[in-house]
């Protein structure tokens, strides 16, 4: 009996190192994908952050552009608002000069 005692004994421990054996290819698989599926997390983070920064880059960039665009509407309105104050003078010193030209005629017929 002692012989099939230890046969019996051997046949669970091998059956033993079989179960441990599968255990260990099952846990590394496990482990391989967990470093894979870590790893893709990480490259979703990076391109995630590199979208974040492309977006806020684009933004300040579209608000760069807006703060260009209002400076030019103010220069565009100070433009506009001097065009209409020379024309005004322009048509103030129409008027001196009409009303110059009248005065000299009227001296002139009064000379006369």
């Amino acid at each position: 009996m002692g012989y099939l005692q230890v046969f019996i004994n051997a046949v669970v421990v091998a059956l033993m190192a079989m179960y441990v054996y599968e255990n260990e290819r099952k846990m590394e698989k496990m482990s391989t994908k967990h470093d894979q599926t870590v790893l893709a997390l990480e490259k979703k983070h990076v391109d995630e952050i590199k979208d974040v920064k492309q977006m806020l880059s684009t933004k300040a960039g579209i608000e760069k552009l807006t703060e260009i665009g209002n400076q030019q509407l103010k220069l565009q309105d100070k433009e506009k608002e001097q065009l209409i104050s020379a024309k005004v003078e322009t048509e103030k010193l129409s008027v001196i000069e009409h009303q110059q030209i009248e005065g000299i005629r009227k001296l002139t017929e009064i000379e006369h």
